[in-house]
C-alpha cells in the first residue's frame, strides 16, 4: 500500500515543523507514527470521515488555517478551521464561508526555495522517504517494483 502522504504533503508539513506550527496531519490512520516521526504534534485519521470533528476534538476552537492538497477534504475540511482562518489549497477550492480566507496556490521555479531546501536536506530536517534501493544493472526489476504501488517511498537507482 502507498504512503498517502505525498510529496507535497511531506514537504509543507516539514516546512511547518521547522518554522515552529504545530501541525495536525490528516493521513490515514497506517501513516501516523510516519507523520508523528516527522514533526505532527498530532493525528486526525481519515478513516473517520469527519476531520472537522477529530481536529476540533483536538482544537476546539478550530485549527488557524488548512493545507488541502487532495480533492478530498473540501466543505468538510472548512469545518476544521476557526472563523477568519484560512483554506489553502492546489486543487478545487470550496467556498468561502465564516470569515475563512480561501487560497488557491500554484507552484513555480522559485531559487530562494530551493535554497531553503537544500539548507534543510543538508542540515537533515528535511526527509525523502526510500523504499528500496536497486543497481542501475536492476533497472527492469526497479521499474517493476515502481509500476507495481506496492511500496513506499521513492524507488532509488544507484550508479
Amino acid at each position: 500500500e502507498r504512503v498517502a502522504l505525498g510529496d507535497e504533503e511531506r514537504l509543507a508539513l516539514e516546512l511547518a515543523v521547522d518554522r515552529g506550527i504545530r501541525v495536525i496531519a490528516a493521513v490515514p490512520e497506517h501513516d501516523r507514527e510516519y507523520v508523528l516521526e516527522l514533526g505532527a504534534t498530532d493525528v486526525a485519521a481519515r478513516e473517520t470521515g469527519d476531520i472537522a470533528s477529530t481536529v476540533r476534538a483536538i482544537l476546539p476552537g478550530g485549527a488557524d488555517a488548512l493545507l488541502d492538497t487532495t480533492t478530498s477534504l473540501g466543505d468538510t475540511g472548512l469545518g476544521a478551521i476557526r472563523d477568519g482562518g484560512h483554506y489553502v489549497t492546489t486543487t478545487t477550492a470550496p467556498d468561502a464561508a465564516r470569515e475563512i480566507t480561501v487560497t488557491k496556490i500554484y507552484g513555480g521555479p522559485d531559487a530562494a526555495a530551493l535554497a531553503t531546501l537544500i539548507e534543510m536536506t543538508e542540515a537533515g530536517r528535511l526527509h525523502t522517504r526510500v523504499a528500496r534501493e536497486f543497481d542501475v544493472s536492476e533497472a527492469r526489476a526497479a521499474y517493476q517494483e515502481f509500476a507495481s504501488g506496492a511500496h513506499r517511498g521513492r524507488i532509488v537507482l544507484t550508479f
